[in-house]
């Protein structure tokens, strides 16, 4: 199966996935912030009961971690 937001190597850097969760580590750096938002803007258009809970914590967490340029990130959702 294919993996377009990469959780596989996020997983080994703390990024946690459920069913309906995405936990993100608090020592995240911007870079990989923005590769995940990245990844879940590209796979946008496909039909998948996740993807919204991903999104949505994404952006939670972007607005707590980084603040001031979380935006320029979600853009890409």
């Amino acid at each position: 199966m294919s993996d377009p937001i990469g959780l596989e190597k996020l997983e080994k850097k703390g990024v946690k996935a459920g069913e309906a969760f995405l936990e993100l580590p608090d020592d995240m750096e911007f870079k990989d912030y923005e590769k995940l938002m990245q990844g879940l803007g590209a796979i946008a258009d496909f039909s998948t009961i996740r993807l919204p809970f991903y999104i949505g914590d994404a952006i939670i967490y972007g607005q707590n971690k980084f603040p001031e340029i979380y935006a320029q990130a979600v853009e890409f959702t």
